[in-house]
């Protein structure tokens, strides 16, 4: 089955892959943070409240998809800081939660300055490689989740998250 927005004389709004300068990209395949005990989950590191030392993991359950293909609200009804625990989004979010974005391919965007794609933090392992990297740009937005505040409580907290195939 196959569907076509212009048929009907709409634009596709859904399908955005990104700036033609820095597509959105495909999952990894394999996918290198998946989940030793369980391969339909994938280990990510999120921020958290958690100010203890060494942070206690936050365990949070994300799609499998979470940041690949298009621009969309990749966090808007995702739990604990953009939606409550039944993935209802929270009045009191931050920005950043109504924003899209999508995982890039680094060396391939034409991005320079404050627009270069940013390492995900969720990622990232002491040690490795980076070897995500997500832009708002590219979806037509402004990165408000790596500068001011947020940027900071980042670098202060870590806790574990757990992704979930749907």
């Amino acid at each position: 089955m196959f569907y076509s927005y212009a048929t009907c004389g709409g634009t596709n709004a859904f399908d955005s892959a990104g700036d033609a300068t820095c597509k959105c990209i495909a999952p990894p395949s394999p996918h290198p943070f998946v989940n030793a005990s369980d391969a339909t989950k994938v280990d990510a590191h999120t921020g958290g409240n958690d100010t203890s030392t060494p942070p206690k993991p936050i365990v949070t359950l994300y799609p499998l998809n979470y940041g690949f293909h298009n621009c969309v609200k990749q966090d808007y009804w995702l739990p604990p800081t953009c939606a409550d625990a039944t993935n209802k989004p929270k009045t009191d979010a931050p920005d950043w939660c109504g924003k899209k974005w999508c995982f890039v391919d680094k060396a391939a965007c034409a991005y320079t300055g404050d627009d270069v794609p940013v390492a995900s933090s969720y990622f990232k392992r002491e040690g490795k490689t980076d070897v995500l990297f997500y832009s708002y740009k590219t979806c037509g937005e402004t990165d408000t989740f790596t500068t001011g505040a947020v940027k900071l409580a980042m670098a202060s907290t870590v806790a574990v998250a757990g992704y979930m195939m749907l």
